[in-house]
């Protein structure tokens, strides 16, 4: 849903807000978590990149958090780390 900011301040002053409610960071933690299974497999982002077919400069952003995973990535890394996806996303 999109909410302009108009109506974005009318739903806080409802609320009894000052500030938009903030929204966990998902794809961070997922992130974090490929990045930890990345250490655990001893491999570089460069390495890691390569097995997950992928660019390096994409690989890059995605375990920084600025691009999401994609669910085929996810389960290329399950498949990689014999880690079940669950883990990785939850």
């Amino acid at each position: 849903m999109v909410v302009d900011n108009y109506h974005r301040l009318s739903i806080m002053e409802l609320d009894g807000r000052s500030q938009p409610p903030q929204r966990k960071e998902l794809p961070m933690e997922i992130s974090l978590t490929v990045k930890q299974i990345r250490g655990m497999l001893g491999l570089t982002q460069e390495e890691f990149a390569k097995k997950l077919e992928i660019k390096l400069s994409t690989y890059v952003k995605k375990e920084n958090g600025a691009s999401e995973w994609s669910a085929k990535e996810l389960f290329r890394i399950s498949d990689i780390s014999q880690i079940p996806a669950t883990k990785i996303i939850i």
